[in-house]
């Protein structure tokens, strides 16, 4: 009986190296909290490797701290008018979603035009057709940044186990993925050229369509920290 591919010595190397790899990319952990400390700092180091300050003097690892870093004093200030509305698994997810935030930044570059950035989330399942604006479909973008970022911290949870061997987070559950995915969406930044101010002059309104009645405490703290920064008078 001639030898199958699956055991000639060739597959066999080439399984042991996937065995490695994907052991490399497998963490246990004792509990969520350290998962998600973990997690923290992978993207943290992420963020300085892709974004150094000099080349991105706002969107780099200073401002994904910061947000992360201010939203979670927004669910604080919650916690401490109402303790049941806000869960230690609401800080653990939040530190996760406002260090992923970012992570994905790509843009068109022309030194004759404004950096374009491919900005884009669309909520619900893929495909997502209308993920991104036709301006930037037509000029090649696949993926808006803050769905792609939120994609990328989704495949992270899927590398964290206990040491039983049950994995931290439900990453392959449809409603957890589009949950966290649409807490980073309500990030996702729109204008409105056409406003007019109180007094009827022409202005500019900038606005977050996925922030909407339905979105959860956390895209509220995260998006709030995003847009408009720390709270002035968190009393």
């Amino acid at each position: 009986m001639p030898e199958s591919f699956a055991s000639s010595p060739r597959s066999a190397e080439q399984k042991e190296k996937q065995e490695k790899q994907e052991s490399a990319e497998r963490f246990v952990v004792g509990s969520r909290a350290e998962a998600a400390r973990m997690i923290a700092q992978r993207f943290e180091a992420r963020l300085k490797e892709r974004f150094p300050p000099d080349k991105y003097p706002f969107h780099n690892v200073e401002h994904s701290r910061a947000v992360a870093r201010d939203s979670r004093e927004f669910l604080e200030i919650i916690a401490s008018e109402d303790p049941p509305l806000v869960s230690d698994e609401n800080y653990d997810y939040l530190e996760m979603e406002a260090w992923a935030h970012d992570l994905v930044q790509k843009a068109f570059e022309d030194p004759k035009a404004p950096r374009g950035r491919q900005r884009g989330y669309l909520q619900g399942e893929p495909p997502y057709e209308s993920d991104i604006s036709p301006a930037m479909r037509a000029r090649g973008a696949q993926q808006g940044n803050e769905r792609a970022s939120a994609e990328e911290l989704l495949e992270e949870l899927g590398k964290y186990y206990f040491a039983d061997g049950e994995r931290v987070f439900p990453a392959d559950e449809r409603i957890f993925r589009e949950t966290l995915s649409d807490d980073i969406g309500a990030t996702y930044p729109d204008f409105d050229f056409t406003a007019r101010l109180p007094d009827g002059r022409p202005g500019l309104k900038v606005y977050q369509p996925y922030l909407t009645r339905h979105a959860t405490l956390r895209a509220l703290a995260l998006a709030n920290a995003d847009l408009r920064g720390p709270l002035k008078n968190p009393d």
